[in-house]
Parts: C-alpha cells; structure tokens; sequence
C-alpha cells in the first residue's frame, strides 16, 4: 500500500497544507482568513451547485423581452438535457407568447428554434406555451403545450400542442383536440413507441363548465385519446 501524501489528499477534519500556507501568508499581512467552504463541503460530502446562466432567447434589436420561463425539464445523459418553457416579446403594445426550447450540451445551454402555430391577431398577438418535456434518446424528444386564443381576446388555452425532436429539427405532430380549452402539462415515455401526455380541458356541455382530464398517448405513430376519469369512482360527476 502507497503511504506516501499526493497533493490534494488529507483526512476529514484536517487543513489542506496549501490552506495551511495561504493561512500563514494571510496572518502575517493582517488579513482576516477566508472561510474554507469547499473543504467544508468536501467534509459534508457536499456537491456545491453552479450558476449556469442561460442564454436569452430573443436576439438582440428584434424585440423586446417581456419575460421567460421553464417549466419542464430531461435528460437522456449529462451532456444531452432538454429544458421547455415559453418566453414573450413586445412590440409596442402587442405581445406575443412563443415556445421556448435549450439544450444543455454538458458545457452550455443553447435556445435551439422550436415551431410556433398559434394564429397571430394583429391586437392581441399569439400565445402558445409548453408544459412539460420528456427525452426518449438523443434523436427522440417530445414537448407538449397549448396554443392560447388571442383572436376571440379570451385569451384561454385553446388547442393541444406537441412538438417531436428528431435529433436535427423540431417538428410539430398532430395531436387531438377537445371543443374547449385544451392543456398539457406533462408527458412521459416507457419506450419510442409509448408516450404519454396529460392535461385538461373544459367541458361545456352542461350548464356549469367542467375541467376534465385529458391523457394522449403515441404508440409509434399517431397520438391519440385514452379515456380516463375526471374524478374517483364514487364520487358525483
């Protein structure tokens, strides 16, 4: 067995004999010695998180940036990690509401061009989000969202949105959609060919709108709608 000391190696509890030093040179100068946190931490067992500031996903002189947010998160490795979400510009007094996808390519986050199909009024602008991403591999990722009605001024969720990665570009997939109102919020994957999605929508088919749940799932090669329960059995609708 090596007893011999490599740099960088000490016990829990003592000092590093390079902190030892610059405490000494520290000392004689009349400075106050820094706290050694990352030997606290490497004590603890502590991983120190890191600031890893993310691009701005509007260029700079098109427009103005009215705010951004992520709202789902994957990762298939730690150099391939996909975050979603939406951002807003301005321009005057309209804003408009487009998707929003980065990659994380174990070095930086890059904003990588995602469709947006939401109608655009000319007041009212066009809104869509997404809500939740989930990457299969590499060349198989999957956001989902909602458009938001702008044209009717409600500005409510309007139609179900879902957006396939297939390793070069991002593609919009057809996808069904309720009379009213569609969300989706989440989606998960056991394999390629079965993924799932879940949201709401609205159903007005009675005096009183109801919120229902919604569940989509792709088997490969369409999406399509799988019945499930607003509420527990039991319970009155």
């Amino acid at each position: 067995m090596d007893d011999r000391a490599h740099p960088g190696d000490h016990r829990v509890g003592e000092v590093d004999p390079r902190r030892r030093r610059r405490l000494r040179v520290e000392q004689r100068l009349g400075r106050r010695p820094e706290p050694d946190r990352e030997g606290a931490d490497r004590a603890l067992g502590r991983r120190r998180l890191v600031d890893r500031s993310e691009p701005c996903p509007v260029a700079a002189g098109r427009h103005d940036l009215a705010g951004s947010v992520l709202t789902g998160i994957s990762a298939v490795a730690p150099t391939d990690i996909w975050a979603v979400g939406s951002f807003s510009v301005s321009s005057g007094t309209t804003v408009d509401t487009l998707t929003l996808t980065m990659h994380y390519d174990g070095t930086a986050w890059r904003v990588v061009p995602s469709p947006n199909v939401a109608v655009r009024h000319p007041l009212n602008g066009a809104r869509q989000v997404l809500g939740g991403v989930e990457a299969v591999r590499h060349d198989d990722v999957w956001a989902v969202g909602n458009t938001i009605d702008t044209a009717s001024g409600s500005f409510l969720p309007d139609k179900t949105l879902i957006l396939h990665w297939n390793g070069t570009a991002w593609s919009v997939v057809p996808s069904p959609d309720s009379p009213a109102e569609d969300v989706l919020s989440g989606v998960s994957a056991l394999s390629p060919t079965d993924v799932w999605a879940v949201g709401q929508f609205v159903d007005r088919s009675g005096s009183t709108p109801i919120a229902r749940t919604r569940t989509l799932h792709w088997n490969g090669a369409a999406w399509s709608v799988v019945p499930a329960r607003t509420v527990p059995p039991g319970t009155p609708s």
